[in-house]
Formats: structure tokens, C-alpha cells, sequence
């Protein structure tokens, strides 16, 4: 049996569960399918929609039309066309205020518009006016289904409804990112079409309520144009929107006023998606809806306390909560029970002075309370059934109006951790150390957090005081407050801390500067911390903050874990590389010892055993040989013992003022006796100073640097030594041909015991002292040492000692008087 054809689907804007994006999407394919084949088959828009695009198709309109035709050519013309309806703008002045007052801020401009159409006046947000403007949004052009396709103003004109359009239930492509909302406006005694009110936004901000609150809108203007004018005791719901009193009209009609004001007041309330703003205008719609003098919103807090969350009409001051409804309220908190009270007693605390009736009603939401709505009137007597069913049916809207926002809070709350979150991961993933950078830290946590100040106190094992503590300003009173938080282990937030009289003050206030101090505990492999933040002036706390320094400590104690983890590494890295140091200097210590020992002890055993047999010149040659040793042990123990003078920094300089040119040349000619394989060409400047010196240590320097090029170079190769003067000091240089020494060992070359690999495995002698003792001396000096690449091949040692400090005379003059002081008497 054949299957029967599914009927198409409808599409329907704004419906409940329904995407706004995939709904965007398949109206789109669908009018791509009207355009072309004239048909809609699988997919088809609302009635009022596919109608419109017939008509539309039938007028041949333009499809392809991106801005709005002019209904007039000049300035006259549009003067011409708002006198023409200038009731209709009078009556609608007021009403356009309020929409655009209430409305402009989320996106929407509202217009108003003639029997034809054509737009008469728009206000909104600037920006929004200017977008609209680019496709002749502007008053005098012209919005009628015959010349721009289906939009919200024709239609509603044409088809004498409310209609709401979104993104493609337009068929213009000019149309195709807006959503649009008008209600035909008509005439009061004759019910003619006059003009339409129209809510112009972006397609995303397409609501459903705007459809019965434009049709409330719409029916104040008729309200306006007609009788408003004819009854004294009515009451004004906005400017220009009037509601008749009760007691002038009949059953039917109060019924009907009441339907219009709980539209209003919901599209009102439903507009706003902040908490404060949704709970003012729930009190101000309350007391509107029901005649009523005065209104207020209240907010029960994590421990069942109801706050004040709006207040409408003359309260007396102070936000106190009535305690003549304090049993009405806690019964209303616990059961959801709603209470009618007939007579108010005369002496209520914090009600207002003329308040004789109320009405406190549950703003009970679909997933649990919300608050309470209390209504006052200053007649007695009971409420009339359909003010009861008004102030429920308003409650359930405001109820679900206020869980709406509260959602949306929570989001922008949890929207603003995530941020803040991810803002102090990324800082303190940047920081090697964030112990050295606490200050940075503790400022970038209060402000993150919205508070005033900040400290960490970090406590050594088993201690009472902090051992490390880093404070903003105003937080240096806290100790009590952190013992206390590590002695419990756990958060602990509290508002004031009256045992500190110069932190808080028993009136709640900050004498110090800080109160609200929340803190939050850290346990660390070093000890526990404590985070904590306080605010200059009280205020309200909440569980989000607490939440959030909890999240902030826990990312915090994580980066310094980390850190701990990475500098214990770091540490253990070093002590191997130090202990292999260690080894190998051993073994080049071992190495350079035993071979002058070995020598050493070769030639005393021949003395000893051929002292009788030895000739005169083979004797004195032995014992030359013995010294040479001798010296050669001698110089390696010194070695030694200038490193450890260095490192322990108490390394002697005995300065002399010293001709530098003189001492460099007796250091050549020393060492070319010794070394005849080698050229030495001295470079010395003529007017190298006297330096304040120590000659023996600079000898020493120039000594181990001449062995350094002799040992590397080839030979027969030349080393250079050259010196000259600079304004900031004297260099001097030795260069020679060797292999030279690769760019990343430049630096280690001059650390203790280090010893390039390729010269390990080469087995050059050597105990990786020498340079380190060199930079040593210098430094002592003032100066500093390095090597660089050398043109053409090999290494230049570059040493730089500081310009003398002043004249000889003077210096000497100076050492005088410390070493011998004047005699200041007998």
C-alpha cells in the first residue's frame, strides 16, 4: 500500500525549542524554492508569510531590492505628510518615547508609520538609526507590500494584524538580517486602518512577546487619538497611556484593562536580561498593573533571608525588610503560600505611613522560587478576584522574567571566571619563578577578582607567623585572620573582623581600608598559604567570589607546585653536572699530580741510588729537573687555593700603581725563554697610563693566557699581545691561531673545572682552573674578561681593566691616612 504524503512542514519563528540559526537557514532554502519554482513542497512558512510572497510575486516586486523606495522627493512633501497625520504623531509621541526608552538599548529602533505605509518618525540608538539609514530607513520612505515585499510595516497594513518578520520572511535580499514587528493602528470610533507602529533589530534579537506588547502599544495611541482625554479620575500607565479607574467601568472592561496591562508589563519586564533592572521593573509594573501606591521585589539569600531588591513608590529610607510580614514572608519562602491582608497595622516599621492593604505574592519560576512581589494600597478591604488572578498571572511572568536574567548573570558570571581564569593561567605560565614576581601576581588576582586588596602569607611548616608575606596596601593586619585559616584547613570568608579594631570597626566600617576579606587556603609542599583580598567599603558578598578565589588559589598552589617541581630539577640537574664537574677535576688534578710526582720521584731514587757515580753536570741538570716539578706542584696547590679564595670571596688584591706596558713586556720575555716555539709580537699603544694594579695577579693572568695560545696553536705559530687606552678603561688583547673555541662554550670555558669535550677526548693536559681563576682576578679588579672569534682563524682573549681612580699622589695621600690616622690630641 502506497505511503500517503507527509504534509509539508511549517516553519515558525521564535518558537519555543525552536534554533534561531537552523531556523534562519531553512527559511532561506525555502524562499530560494518560492523564487524559482513558484512552489513550496517540503518546506513551508507561516501563512501570513506565503501569502504576502504570492501577493508580492503577483506585483512583481523587485527581489533583488536592497533599500527602501522614497514615498516623498522633498522636505515639503514629508512636512506635507506629518501634518496630514499630525494626530496620529501626537498620540503616538509618547508611546514611541517609552518603547524607545525601554528598548533602544538592547538594538531595536522604533517608527511609526501612515495608512500607506510610509514611515512618519523613528527614534532609537544612534549607531542602529545610522545601519538602518544605508537602506532608507528614513522618515518619508516608502514600506508598502506593493513596493518593498513582504515587511512587518506592509504587511500588518495589508493584512490588518500583528506581524512579526524575521531574516528570509522577507522577500526583499535587502531585508534578509533584520527581524521586524508592527501592529496596525486604528480608529478609535471607526475602527479604520490609520498607520502602523513597527520594532525594527538585528534577526537574532527576534522575541515573541514583542508581538503582544506592540499590540498594547498600539491600542495606547488608539486610547490616545480617542477618548483618554474624557475621563478625571483615570491613571496614567505611561505618558499618553491611560487606565480608566475601576470603580468608572464595567466588569468586562476592567478585564480588558487588566489584559493590557499585564501584556505591557510583560513585554516590559521580559525586555531586560539584568537581574536588578528585571526586579525595578517588576515592582514598577506590579504597582501600575494593580493600582497600586507602592511595590516591592525581595530576594531570598543562600540562608532563606529575604533582601530588598527593588522598591517602587515612596518607602520610608533604609532597605528593611516590614516585620509585620515576616510570618507572610517565611510562609511564602517555605510553602509558596501567597498572602491577602485586608488591613495593615497602622505602626509598621519600614511600610510606608498610608499603607493599609497588601498583597504578597511568589514569584515562583518553573525550576523553583525566585523571590516574593509585595503590593500595597493605601485603601482597606479585600482584593478583588480579578486583581488577585492579575497580580498571580503577573507574578509567573515576572517569576520566569527574573530566572531569564538570573541564567544570564550566571553565564556573564561564569564568562568573567573563565576570563579571569585563563588571563592569571597564562601569567603565571610565563613565569619561571613566580616567587620573584608576587607582586604581579597578587595585583593581577584583585583585579580579577573586583577587589580593593590582596596579600599572601606563606607559613613555614609548623609555624605561627608568616615566613613570606606579600601585601597591597592596606593589608598588613592580617595575621590573625590567616592563622586562623590554616589552623582550620578550609576557605572561610567573613565580613568583619572585630578583634582587630585597627582593621574593622565595630560598626562594620574599615578603619584600616579593608573589610569584606575573603580568604582562601594553599597548601604547598613548602607550607601552607594563605590567599586573601578584602574591599574598601562593605558590600553585599557573594558565593561567586568565594568561588572564584577558590579556583584562583588551587591554580596559583598548581603554578607553584610547578615551580617547586622545576627548580627542584633545575637543582638536581646542577648538583650532576657539579659532580661530574667534580669527577672530571679529580681526574685532571690526579692526572696533572701524579705525572711531576712520577718525574719526581724517578729522579730521587737516581740520586739516591748513583749519588757516588753522578757527574757534576748530570747532578746540577737532575735537581734542576726536581725544581722545575717541584714548581710545576707548587703552581697547581696555588691554583687551587686563589679558586677557593674567589669563591669564598675573600680573594686578596694588593694594589701598586704599575707601569702596564713594562709589566706585559717583561711577562713576553719571560715566558718566550721557556717557549721558544712560538713568536710573541707585541702591539703596545705608547700611551698606555699607570694603572692601579696588582702586578703579580696581572702576571699571573697574562701568564696562563700566553699558555693557553701556546698549547692550542700549531707549531711555529705567531700570538699576538696588544694593548691600547679607551675612555672606559685599558685592553688588552692575546690572540692566537688555534682551533678556537665554539660560539655556545664561550661562557662555560671560564667555569670551574670546565674543560672543552673535544680536549677531554684529545687528553689535553689542563685542570679547567686557569680561566676561571683569570676572570677572577679581574673581576676583582673591576674589569671583566671574555673571548671572541678571531679573523682569519683561531681565539682573541679580551680582558678590560677599569681607568686608575684617580692621580698616584692622591691615591697614595688617602692610603696614608688610613693605614697612619693623624693624631687628634696628646
Amino acid at each position: 500500500m502506497p505511503e500517503e504524503p507527509r504534509p509539508p512542514a511549517m516553519i515558525v519563528p521564535g518558537a519555543p525549542g525552536v534554533d534561531q540559526a537552523q531556523t534562519t537557514l531553512r527559511l532561506a532554502y525555502a524562499r530560494a524554492a518560492f523564487l524559482t519554482t513558484g512552489n513550496l513542497e517540503s518546506i513551508v512558512p507561516r501563512p501570513i508569510v506565503r501569502d504576502s510572497w504570492r501577493r508580492c510575486r503577483d506585483s512583481q516586486v523587485d527581489v533583488l531590492r536592497q533599500i527602501a523606495a522614497p514615498g516623498v522627493s522633498s522636505d515639503d512633501q514629508l512636512a506635507h505628510l506629518r501634518a496630514s497625520s499630525a494626530a496620529l504623531m501626537a498620540a503616538a509621541r509618547p508611546v514611541l518615547k517609552r518603547i524607545s526608552e525601554a528598548l533602544a538599548d538592547i538594538g531595536y529602533v522604533v517608527a511609526i508609520g501612515d495608512i500607506g505605509a510610509r514611515l512618519l518618525e523613528i527614534c532609537g540608538r544612534p549607531d542602529m538609526l545610522r545601519q538602518l539609514a544605508r537602506r532608507n530607513f528614513l522618515p518619508g520612505s516608502d514600506w508598502s507590500e506593493t513596493v518593498a515585499g513582504t515587511n512587518a510595516i506592509g504587511t500588518a497594513l495589508a493584512t490588518g494584524r500583528v506581524v512579526q518578520l524575521t531574516a528570509a520572511e522577507h522577500y526583499c535580499e535587502g531585508w534578509q538580517d533584520v527581524t521586524c514587528t508592527s501592529a496596525p493602528i486604528r480608529s478609535p470610533t471607526t475602527g479604520a486602518l490609520l498607520g502602523a507602529l513597527d520594532i525594527t533589530g538585528d534577526y537574532r534579537l527576534a522575541r515573541p512577546f514583542l508581538a503582544t506588547y506592540l499590540a498594547a502599544a498600539a491600542r495606547a495611541i488608539e486610547q490616545n487619538l480617542g477618548d483618554s482625554g474624557a475621563l478625571p479620575a483615570a491613571q496614567r500607565l505611561w505618558p499618553g497611556h491611560t487606565v480608566v479607574a475601576t470603580e468608572t467601568i464595567s466588569t468586562e472592561q476592567r478585564r480588558t484593562r487588566l489584559a493590557e496591562r499585564l501584556a505591557v508589563a510583560a513585554g516590559m519586564i521580559s525586555a531586560s536580561l539584568n537581574p536588578a533592572t528585571t526586579a525595578a521593573r517588576i515592582a514598577e509594573h506590579a504597582a501600575l498593573v494593580l493600582e497600586a501606591h507602592w511595590a516591592a521585589v525581595y530576594r531570598f539569600d543562600d540562608e532563606g533571608v529575604a533582601q530588598i531588591a527593588a522598591q517602587h513608590g515612596p518607602w520610608p529610607p533604609g532597605q528593611i525588610v516590614p516585620e509585620a510580614l515576616g510570618g507572610e514572608i517565611a510562609a511564602l519562602r517555605d510553602w509558596g503560600e501567597p498572602a491577602l491582608i485586608a488591613e495593615l497595622p497602622r505602626a509598621s516599621r519600614a511600610l510606608p505611613a498610608g499603607a493599609r492593604s497588601a498583597a504578597l505574592l511568589p514569584l515562583m519560576a518553573p525550576h523553583g522560587l525566585r523571590g516574593a512581589m509585595l503590593v500595597l494600597r493605601p485603601a482597606r478591604g479585600l482584593w478583588h478576584a480579578d486583581d488577585v488572578r492579575a497580580g498571580l498571572t503577573l507574578a509567573a511572568q515576572a517569576a520566569t522574567a527574573l530566572e531569564n536574567a538570573d541564567l544570564v548573570a550566571q553565564l556573564q558570571e561564569q564568562h568573567r571566571q573563565t576570563q579571569a581564569m585563563n588571563t592569571l593561567g597564562s601569567l603565571l605560565g610565563s613565569m619561571v619563578d613566580p616567587y620573584l614576581h608576587s607582586e604581579l601576581i597578587i595585583d593581577m588576582i584583585v583585579d580579577l577578582t573586583g577587589f580593593d586588596y590582596g596579600a599572601a602569607l606563606c607559613f613555614a611548616p609548623s609555624a605561627s607567623a608568616p615566613c613570606r608575606a606579600t601585601y597591597s596596601a592596606g593589608l598588613r593586619a592580617l595575621g590573625l585572620h590567616a592563622e586562623a585559616v590554616v589552623a582550620t584547613l578550609r576557605c572561610m570568608a567573613v565580613a568583619a573582623i572585630s578583634a582587630r579594631d585597627d582593621v574593622v570597626g565595630g560598626d562594620g566600617s574599615a578603619r584600616g581600608g579593608v573589610c569584606d576579606l575573603i580568604a582562601s587556603y594553599l597548601d604547598l609542599s613548602s607550607g601552607p598559604c594563605v590567599l586573601v583580598v578584602g574591599r574598601k567599603q562593605h558590600r553585599a558578598g557573594s558565593a561567586n567570589d568565594h568561588a572564584l578565589l577558590k579556583l584562583i588559589g588551587q591554580q596559583l598552589a598548581l603554578t607553584l607546585r610547578r615551580s617547586g617541581l622545576v627548580r627542584a630539577v633545575g637543582e638536581q640537574e646542577g648538583l650532576i653536572a657539579a659532580d661530574q664537574l667534580k669527577s672530571d677535576f679529580l681526574a685532571a688534578i690526579s692526572h696533572d699530580l701524579r705525572s711531576p710526582l712520577t718525574a719526581l720521584r724517578a729522579t730521587v731514587e737516581s740520586l739516591i741510588d748513583r749519588r757516588h757515580s753522578f757527574p757534576p753536570a748530570e747532578h746540577e741538570g737532575m735537581l734542576l729537573h726536581v725544581g722545575r716539578q717541584v714548581g710545576r706542584i707548587s703552581r697547581l696547590i696555588d691554583q687551587m687555593l686563589d679558586l677557593s679564595q674567589i669563591e669564598a670571596g675573600i680573594f686578596r688584591i694588593d694594589h701598586d700603581w704599575t707601569d702596564l706596558g713594562v709589566l706585559i713586556d717583561d711577562t713576553i720575555c719571560a715566558f718566550a725563554r721557556l717557549d721558544q716555539g712560538h713568536p710573541i709580537s707585541p702591539r703596545l699603544a705608547a700611551d698606555l697610563p699607570l694603572q692601579y694594579i696588582d702586578p703579580d695577579r696581572i702576571t699571573q693572568v697574562l701568564w696562563n693566557l700566553l699558555e693557553n695560545a701556546a698549547k692550542y696553536s700549531p707549531a711555529a705559530a705567531p700570538i699576538t699581545v696588544a694593548a691600547h687606552a679607551t675612555p672606559s678603561g685599558t685592553v688588552i688583547d692575546v690572540a692566537d691561531r688555534g682551533p678556537g673555541v665554539p660560539e655556545d662554550q664561550r661562557e662555560q670555558i671560564f667555569g670551574h673545572f670546565y674543560r672543552m669535550p673535544k680536549d677531554r677526548r684529545a687528553r689535553v693536559p689542563g685542570s679547567g682552573l686557569g680561566l676561571a681563576i683569570c676572570r677572577g682576578i679581574i673581576r676583582a679588579h673591576g674589569g671583566d674578561i671574555w673571548v671572541e672569534s678571531r679573523a682569519g682563524g683561531g681565539s682573541l682573549f679580551r680582558l678590560c681593566l677599569p681607568p686608575p681612580p684617580a692621580e698616584p699622589a692622591a691615591i697614595e695621600e688617602v692610603i696614608s691616612d688610613e693605614l697612619c690616622p693623624p693624631r687628634t690630641g696628646d
